[in-house]
């Protein structure tokens, strides 16, 4: 059956004349406009109606307003660090912030432009799992995987994939690594490169993707050796140097942080998972709670979300069976097609690592931890679906398929864009109360020049908020104690005025010369001299 086959398995004969070859890229164009075309018209749509409201007045709270704080640093003086972990450390580096920073800077420094750079990151991802689909299997596969990338849009709400929350910001992302891992096992060297990009990105996003990385690129390396050593392919020279670049370009950073400091960053996490201090909580948890916290995440598609963090035997069957589907699609494709094969594959690898490294998670297991886990049935499902079609060799049939997988995908976009243009363009609300505090320091201070100490005696998500607004608007002060690792923008003690942020009447005892300056939403801001 042409349609599904392995364009690297396709060894037909080049076309004779130039109108035969031109007549066949341009058919080829053409088919591939639907899938591809699909995701691409509901992300772009989801751009633009975030980017009409990015004039609108907003100020992210908590984490995202780090995240922001983060981003300014590696738009404005470069930044090596990743996100903030509440375990005392960063995750290992910049990406995401990075990733974010070209919206945010063309933007005009609007804070609701990092809504519209997490839309542009999953977007990227769903769009990116198509194209390498469609490029190593043919329209009618890319047709599949776009299904099941907009059907898994529906289920976890636009709200989820719009959110700047690194968390959040996995899922797809790690969808495009199993693909290009699955791609580098039919020979592809692009695909390779493109998989150790990804994986760099989610490691440095967030550390608890590194064993499923690991897992996705040692398959990846395993499957490229053994495609290589059966047939040769083009020369590996240009990818090898474009690979190389690449990851120096994002792994430099990360790398002279830890080398110019006594304590650096990745030694603190290699401290921290070698050494874990017992504050922290657990350092293991049993079989059965791993199991339920993966699957309660990783069933998402198709159950939807969980509506609690108790095990479900509906859940745990589906996970299964999902696992299941990836060993019999490797066993049916592996002569068809080796990328189909690996597609599947990845789905049973992934839960499995995700079930192990969850078992080694330091502290409670949260269920935040395993939103990347819910794009693991994806290839499962998309491959399966291949072998059916590819088994099913009725003329009738295989005429059908197209029409029906074409039908299908323009319903499910239309759903998707009438969902998009539903949805709200904030994944989260305004930190009103941080906002109006910071402009309240700024009308006592007068002017950006004087520097200042900010102390929080708080640990609610307006501190965050209020050194968020504070940088942005050009102030300079140091925070004391740090703001979850932000020391402010002035690293050294300094001798101007204290503000202290703190909850309402939680210091009965005025100290002598303090002045409370104002109390907002149930927090108290007082300036000492």
């Amino acid at each position: 059956m042409t349609s599904v086959d392995d364009p690297a398995r396709d060894n037909s004969p080049e076309p004779a004349s130039a109108a035969v070859r031109a007549t066949t890229r341009l058919r080829r164009r053409a088919s591939s406009s639907l899938a591809c075309g699909s995701v691409a018209v509901v992300v772009a749509y989801g751009a633009i109606r975030l980017s009409v409201h990015l004039g609108q007045q907003f100020t992210p709270p908590g984490d995202l307003a780090l995240i922001e704080i983060g981003v300014r640093q590696a738009l404005f003086h470069g930044n090596a660090l990743g996100v903030y972990s509440r375990f005392g450390w960063h995750h290992p580096g910049p990406a995401l912030f990075y990733a974010l920073a070209p919206w945010y800077g063309l933007s005009g420094e609007s804070s609701r432009s990092l809504f519209l750079g997490a839309w542009l990151i999953n977007g990227a991802g769903a769009l990116g799992a198509v194209w390498i689909v469609r490029a190593r299997a043919g329209e009618l596969a890319a047709r599949l995987m776009a299904i099941v990338v907009l059907w898994h849009l529906l289920i976890v709400h636009v709200s989820h994939l719009i959110d700047p929350w690194n968390p959040k910001l996995l899922a797809l992302p790690l969808l495009v690594l199993m693909v290009s891992a699955a791609a580098a096992c039919s020979g592809s060297a692009w695909s390779l490169v493109i998989a150790l990009v990804t994986a760099s990105y989610l490691v440095q996003t967030h550390i608890g993707t590194l064993p499923i990385s690991l897992a996705l690129l040692a398959l990846a390396g395993v499957g490229f050796r053994r495609a290589r050593s059966r047939a040769a392919g083009p020369s590996l020279r240009t990818p090898l140097i474009v690979g190389i670049g690449l990851l120096a370009l994002l792994w430099t950073g990360p790398l002279v942080q830890e080398i110019t400091h006594s304590n650096g960053n990745l030694s603190q996490i290699v401290s921290f998972y070698t050494h874990p201090a017992a504050r922290f909580g657990p350092r293991s948890h049993s079989l059965r709670s791993s199991v339920i916290a993966v699957t309660n995440r990783s069933t998402v598609f198709p159950l939807g979300n969980p509506k609690d963090a108790l095990g479900h035997r509906g859940r745990l069957l589906t996970a299964a069976a999902f696992g299941a589907l990836g060993l019999v699609v490797a066993l049916l494709a592996r002569r068809r097609s080796p990328f189909v094969a690996a597609l599947g594959l990845t789905t049973s690898i992934g839960l499995v690592v995700a079930v192990i490294a969850a078992g080694r998670v330091i502290g409670t297991q949260d269920g935040y931890l395993f939103y990347w886990t819910e794009t693991l049935p994806l290839p499962a499902a998309m491959a399966g679906a291949w072998v059916v079609i590819d088994r099913a060799r009725r003329p009738r049939l295989e005429s059908a398929f197209p029409v029906l997988s074409a039908g299908a995908l323009v319903v499910l976009a239309l759903v998707s864009l009438h969902a998009v243009a539903q949805a709200r363009t904030v994944s989260t609300g305004d930190a009103r109360p941080g906002r109006e505090i910071a402009e309240r320091i700024e009308q006592v201070l007068g002017t950006k020049r004087q520097p200042f100490t900010l102390h929080v005696d708080t640990s609610s998500l307006e501190e965050d908020a209020v050194a968020d607004q504070l940088d942005k608007d050009g102030y300079h002060f140091h925070a004391e104690p740090s703001i979850n690792l932000f020391e402010g923008n002035i690293t050294r003690s300094v001798a101007g005025p204290t503000f202290e942020i703190r909850f309402a009447k939680a210091h009965d005892v005025p100290v002598p010369g303090e002045q409370t300056v104002v109390t907002i939403g149930g927090i108290e801001l007082a300036r000492r001299p």
